[in-house]
């Protein structure tokens, strides 16, 4: 029979918890696919990354995963990226579901930055296991960075670096 530990004070991200049933060995373990995503940031609007959850096991129950940003992470909320409005920081596998996905809105912030992560993790879980994989980090890659031409070389007799100084798309 499970066991439930009311959690009557706990919050992740504005929702509050009342209970949660411990997982059991029967149970079905979420994870992130992957340990890593990148995307490229946008310079004239928002671009959405999708990140990707797996449910393996007993499939036949309805299971829960709760999501958390981690903090310290060299990309800001709110200036590189959002939670679209529809994100509420919880993840449903209804029966029978093996795979959901949410979505990380990217900002254009206009500044020229080194590569930024976001991290995330599976705080909790309702009727599942929390698998291994259980944190997931977001690389975010510039787009107005000085240099927007890759194959360059510096060296003796080597011409001028070319760079997009002003961010017209174009090399300067």
């Amino acid at each position: 029979r499970p066991i439930v530990i009311p959690r009557s004070n706990e919050t992740i991200l504005g929702i509050p918890r009342t209970g949660d049933r411990i997982a059991g060995p029967n149970d079905p373990t979420i994870s992130f696919s992957q340990a890593t995503y990148k995307v490229n940031e946008s310079r004239t609007g928002i671009v959405q990354k999708e990140i990707t959850l797996t449910r393996t096991g007993d499939l036949s129950k309805i299971s829960r995963a709760y999501l958390q940003p981690v903090t310290g992470g060299s990309a800001t909320l709110g200036t590189d990226w959002k939670f679209p409005s529809s994100y509420s920081g919880q993840v449903t596998f209804n029966q029978g579901e093996d795979i959901k996905t949410f979505t990380i809105d990217i900002l254009s912030d206009g500044k020229a930055e080194e590569t930024e992560e976001i991290a995330f993790r599976i705080a909790s879980a309702d009727n599942a296991n929390i698998g291994t994989q259980s944190s997931t980090t977001l690389q975010i890659f510039d787009a107005d960075g000085l240099f927007t031409d890759t194959n360059f070389r510096i060296g003796p007799g080597v011409p001028a670096i070319w760079g997009d100084y002003n961010n017209d798309g174009k090399l300067d």
